[in-house]
């Protein structure tokens, strides 16, 4: 039973792509962290110049990541897994 009032104005929906735009941003944010680490070094690489290579403000950042030691953390485990997966032969390999 409805009180007659106005009616309550809905949510828009989330876009469907949303989460793979999350994943996608998170995704270039540690490919530039790695790069900005692996040419100045992790100790002189802040949020900020990882923000501004990304186009976005230091805040934005902390949407996808709590800290600096987690974007470390990704960039590490990113590169982990490409060595994992790379196809390599050795010298015992037929």
């Amino acid at each position: 039973m409805t009180d007659g009032g106005p009616a309550r104005p809905t949510r828009p929906a989330r876009p469907a792509g949303r989460a793979s735009r999350v994943a996608n941003r998170k995704a270039q944010l540690t490919d530039l962290a790695a790069e900005l680490f692996r040419r100045h070094g992790y100790h002189q690489v802040g949020v900020q110049e990882i923000a501004a290579a990304a186009g976005l403000t230091g805040p934005a950042v902390y949407r996808h990541f709590r800290s600096k030691q987690e974007i470390l953390a990704a960039c590490i485990a990113e590169r982990a897994n490409r060595l994992a997966h790379f196809p390599y032969s050795t010298p015992y390999s037929t």
